[in-house]
């Protein structure tokens, strides 16, 4: 990838990742005031832990997650909760959509899997299961929080 590549990249995957965000909040924030709502965004565990083959994306999910805890100073005065979830490792159709299909999925979700102290991946329904509880007044009194599900992948001592 030459460097006008690289920049073209950098680019989209900010203007999905980040810009939209921030875009999206400001645009739904008087609305949010109004009804005491919240903003719950997803990051991932790659923000905490870079990789070589995803370096924009990575940047991309810490500034995220940067931009989630001034989010919520800035909005917690109008009543308005920011969190974020950060999951690792989940069974969604993410990695088959970047061209990782058939016996190379297989090899990367064992592989995944066996970094995590459960040896598995996570579902959707389990990240699914944290928005709703989040969204809830039952989590009333968190903002600022980033959530990682992610099966113990970033608390597991590597393996010798």
């Amino acid at each position: 990838m030459n460097s006008l590549d690289s920049i073209t990249c950098y680019d989209y995957v900010f203007a999905v990742n980040v810009r939209s965000i921030i875009l999206l909040s400001e645009l739904a924030a008087p609305y949010l005031e109004k009804t005491k709502g919240n903003i719950i965004n997803i990051s991932s565990v790659a923000a905490q832990k870079p990789t070589t083959f995803s370096i924009y994306y990575s940047m991309s999910k810490a500034a995220l997650d940067h931009w989630s805890k001034d989010a919520a100073a800035k909005y917690g005065p109008k009543g308005i909760r920011v969190n974020t979830i950060s999951p690792g490792p989940i069974r969604t159709e993410f990695i088959t959509r970047h061209g990782i299909v058939g016996d190379a999925y297989q090899q990367m979700e064992e592989k995944f899997a066996q970094m995590t102290i459960f040896k598995r991946f996570g579902i959707p329904e389990e990240v699914t299961k944290m928005m709703l509880h989040l969204a809830s007044d039952d989590a009333s009194y968190v903002t600022g929080a980033i959530l990682t599900i992610d099966g113990g992948l970033m608390v597991n001592p590597p393996t010798q």
